[in-house]
C-alpha cells in the first residue's frame, strides 16, 4: 500500500491518514488565500495600466482551481484566477482577441513599474492558447503557482443556463465550445465549493493517489469521480466510510474502458454514442468530456494494484468495508463476513428488537400456565 498511498500506516484509517497527511496544514490555506487576495486585488489595477489591451477592462476576477473550490492537498495548491473581460458579446469575439489579452496580461504582471510592494519576484513559467501561467514569491507569505485565464461573461447573457447550452450546441465546432469551459468555471465551484467535508476528503484522496503515482490526469477530473461516487454509491451520506468511496472510485477506474459517467439530462445536449471512448462529462459543461486520454493503461493498471493492496490488507486486519464493490472479484471473498459501515442503526438495538417477540411469547405462555 505504501507504493500506492506514500505514507500510509496500515493500522490507520483513511480518516486519519488523510487528516495526518493528505489535507493541507492548518495554517497553509489562510496564507494561500491571503496572497491569492493580495493577486486579486492587484489584477483589478489592470484596468488602470496605460498600457493595457485597449477596450477591454476587467469585470471581476474568480477564484478557481483547488483553492477556490476548497479541494486543496498538502502544500499543494494551484490559484486558476479566471478574469473576466468587459464588453465581449460573443465567444468568437473573446477568441480572436484572447492572444492579445495574453500578451497584455503577461506584460503587466511582468512590469517593474507596476511590481507591488508585497511580490518579491515573479517568473513566466508558460503561455498556451488559453492561459498564461506564473510562480510568484510573495513577502511572507511564500510562493505561489498562478494561471490567469480569460474569459467573458457568458451566463449573464441568457436567460438560463439551458439557453446557453443550446448556443454552444449550435457552434459545433469543438475547438470554439472549448473557450466556453473557463467562462464556466463559476458554475463548476457552485457544483463543489458547497459539498460536504468528507466529500473534499475523498477527491483530496484521489488527487493525492494520482499525484503520487505520477499519472496524466487532471485534478477535475478527480473532483468529477469524487462528486458521482458519493452521489450514487454513498447515498449522499453527510458521514460515510471513506475507504467505500476510495475503494468504489478505483474499482471505476479499473475498469476504466468502461468508464461512463452522464449527468442526468445532458444527453439533449450532446450526444455520446461513441462506444469506443469513455465519458466522464464535466456537470457544468455537457459538452466536455474530462477523460485522461493518454494514461488510461497506466490509471487501470495502478488502480487494479491499489485495489489488490487494500484487499490484501482487509484480510489480514479482518477490515472488510470494501463490500461496496459487491461484483468486484478481488473482494469477493470479503462477502461473507462484511460489514457496512454506513448503517449507523445500534447493533445491539435492533438485536433486541428481534428478541421482543419472543419474549412477549414466553410471557403468553407463563400466564396461560398459571391459570391453569
Amino acid at each position: 500500500m505504501d507504493d500506492c498511498l506514500p505514507g500510509y500506516n496500515s493500522n490507520e484509517r483513511l480518516e486519519a491518514f488523510i487528516d495526518r497527511v493528505v489535507r493541507p496544514p492548518s495554517d497553509f490555506i489562510p496564507r494561500m488565500k491571503k496572497a491569492v487576495n493580495l493577486l486579486v486585488l492587484h489584477l483589478h489595477n489592470y484596468n488602470s495600466w496605460r498600457c493595457r489591451c485597449p477596450y477591454h477592462s476587467v469585470q471581476k476576477v474568480v477564484k478557481s482551481g483547488s483553492l477556490g473550490k476548497g479541494t486543496s492537498i498538502q502544500t499543494n495548491a494551484d490559484a486558476d484566477l479566471v478574469v473576466f473581460f468587459n464588453y465581449f458579446k460573443t465567444i468568437e469575439s473573446l477568441i480572436e482577441a484572447k492572444p492579445l489579452l495574453l500578451e497584455s496580461i503577461k506584460k503587466y504582471m511582468m512590469s517593474i513599474d507596476k511590481r507591488p510592494s508585497w511580490m518579491r519576484s515573479i517568473t513566466l513559467k508558460r503561455t498556451t492558447d488559453f492561459h498564461v501561467e506564473f510562480k510568484i514569491d510573495i513577502i511572507d507569505l511564500g510562493s505561489v503557482d498562478v494561471d490567469l485565464v480569460p474569459a467573458m461573461d457568458v451566463i449573464s447573457q441568457h436567460d438560463d443556463i439551458y439557453s446557453l447550452y443550446a448556443e454552444m450546441m449550435a457552434k459545433g465546432d469543438p475547438d470554439i465550445r472549448a473557450h466556453y469551459s473557463a467562462c464556466l468555471c463559476e458554475r463548476q465551484i457552485q457544483l463543489i465549493r458547497p459539498d460536504r467535508p468528507k466529500v473534499k476528503d475523498l477527491i483530496r484522496l484521489l488527487k493525492y493517489w494520482y499525484k503520487s503515482n505520477k499519472l496524466d490526469m487532471k485534478s477535475y477530473f478527480c473532483e468529477v469521480i469524487g462528486l458521482h461516487v458519493h452521489r450514487k454509491y454513498l447515498n449522499n451520506l453527510d458521514n460515510f466510510n471513506m475507504k467505500k468511496g476510495f475503494v468504489k472510485a478505483l474499482e471505476l477506474l479499473a475498469d476504466f474502458e468502461n468508464l461512463n459517467i452522464i449527468p442526468d439530462g445532458f444527453r439533449k445536449w450532446c450526444e455520446y454514442d461513441d462506444m469506443s471512448i469513455c465519458y466522464v462529462v464535466d456537470p457544468a459543461n455537457p459538452f466536455s468530456n474530462t477523460v485522461p486520454w493518454k494514461a488510461q493503461m497506466k490509471i487501470e493498471e495502478r488502480a487494479r494494484e491499489t485495489q489488490l493492496g487494500i484487499a490484501q490488507l482487509a484480510s489480514r486486519t479482518c477490515d472488510n468495508v470494501a463490500t461496496v464493490c459487491p461484483e468486484s472479484a478481488i473482494y469477493s471473498f470479503l462477502q461473507n463476513n462484511s460489514v457496512d459501515h454506513t448503517t449507523y442503526e445500534n447493533n445491539r438495538f435492533s438485536f433486541c428488537k428481534l428478541l421482543i417477540p419472543v419474549i412477549i411469547c414466553l410471557i403468553a405462555a407463563f400466564a396461560l400456565l398459571l391459570k391453569n
